[in-house]
């Protein structure tokens, strides 16, 4: 059956076929939601929604793929970010997993359900460990889909816990002998925000044109923000906040130097959790030794279970260490920080 079917891309503006196959798909599935899918599918040579037509011409499954550079020391590598794979008929998800890592040097999974890593060990990815969460304020959020009862015991640790008042007590860390950093928000990524040299091992290392889209700060679906650090007149990188209503999510950063990205991070939480006496939850991912001592030091709790991130390809293992103490990983990568349902949107 796989070999008779038919791959091609979603174009913006075809609701008509994300309305042939939505019913199959869960209540508050993103592919439900027509402006995220035209924008993050088909709005940017980066990303696409792969979808397979059976013989009988309805859509038999679906996939995206984002394509990110990467940079392992001097080498640059494209790893395909996998996202919103739903297979209706047998044999749809082999072809759809055959041009997703087609596209790219290796696929990419960063996060992930039980059941695709269970097809991930059978075609023998790599996994790399020590990546975890790390959180403050813990606000207990489930999804929409949750059971009742999950949703309502989140509702009562939510109206006891009364959280720290994390720019306070970022003010004071600051104020004791770290390093002179300042943030400014922009609205735009600048070339001059990039760093030119970096300490990180691995990293995600996208330019200026794909940060402006990716992470664009006028999107109707989610808010991001973008800053800029500086120490001493000199740029030190950026940082992007996805900022929620009950929870900030450092997005992805960049910078030279681990110790003043941290600073930079915390001087950016610093910022928007001054604007609003609401104390959002703060979640990040990292690895980097450094920057998660930094973390944990202002009262962060990782997560005692690592988060999955596995690469892997057509017969190829990867050729990146699995020593991800120098690594600079950042949660929103691919969809990880653009899950339904959206604010303001209708769903099909």
């Amino acid at each position: 059956m796989a070999r008779s079917m038919k791959i091609d891309k979603y174009q913006a503006g075809d609701t008509a076929l994300l309305e042939s196959f939505a019913q199959k798909l869960g209540t508050h599935h993103s592919l439900r939601y027509p402006q995220f899918v035209d924008y993050y599918y088909a709005r940017s040579p980066w990303c696409e929604l792969l979808t397979a037509t059976g013989d009988s011409g309805e859509v038999a499954g679906v996939l995206g793929v984002e394509r990110m550079e990467f940079a392992a020391g001097d080498r640059r590598m494209t790893l395909g970010f996998g996202s919103n794979f739903a297979a209706f008929e047998s044999g749809a998800g082999g072809l759809l997993m055959l041009h997703w890592l087609k596209s790219c040097d290796f696929g990419l999974v960063f996060g992930g359900s039980a059941d695709t890593h269970r097809i991930l060990r059978q075609q023998n990815w790599t996994w790399y460990p020590s990546i975890r969460v790390l959180r403050i304020n813990r606000k207990y959020e489930f999804r929409p889909d949750a059971a009742w009862w999950k949703r309502l015991a989140g509702a009562i640790l939510r109206s006891i816990l009364p959280g720290t008042d994390l720019a306070e007590r970022i003010r004071r860390v600051r104020a004791d002998g770290a390093p002179g950093v300042t943030v400014t928000e922009r609205q735009r990524f600048s070339p001059e925000m990039l760093p030119a040299e970096t300490a990180f091992a691995f990293r995600f290392a996208p330019g200026v044109e794909y940060l402006n889209w990716r992470y664009n700060t006028e999107l109707p679906f989610v808010r991001y923000r973008v800053f800029q650090i500086d120490m001493a007149n000199d740029s030190g990188g950026y940082v992007v906040v996805n900022q929620q209503p009950r929870r900030l999510v450092v997005a992805q950063c960049d910078g030279e130097d681990p110790i003043v990205l941290a600073q930079g991070i915390l001087a950016t939480l610093e910022t928007i959790c001054r604007e609003d006496p609401v104390r959002r939850e703060v979640f990040l991912t990292s690895s980097h030794v450094d920057m998660v001592d930094a973390f944990r030091s202002l009262g962060f709790r990782h997560s005692k279970r690592e988060y999955p991130f596995a690469v892997g390809g057509l017969g190829r293992a990867p050729t990146i260490s699995q020593d991800t103490g120098k690594w600079l990983v950042s949660f929103d990568w691919g969809d990880n920080g653009l899950r339904a349902p959206f604010p303001g949107q209708v769903a099909l």
